[in-house]
């Protein structure tokens, strides 16, 4: 199982930078770390969701 963190690409992960999700995956990775810098509201349901439709974890 291999993954990354998006802090490759992002530093702070808001709903602007989602389509890293997608693009991970392609690369093929098996799961992602999502760098919570910034304690903003965090949508987690909408997030899991949307790792769950892509086969991420």
């Amino acid at each position: 199982m291999f993954g990354v963190n998006l802090f490759l690409w992002t530093a702070a992960y808001t709903d602007s930078e989602a389509h890293l999700i997608p693009m991970v995956k392609e690369l093929g990775f098996d799961c992602v770390e999502i760098p919570l810098i910034s304690l903003m509201p965090f949508l987690w349901r909408r997030r899991k969701h949307f790792l769950r439709k892509t086969g991420l974890r």
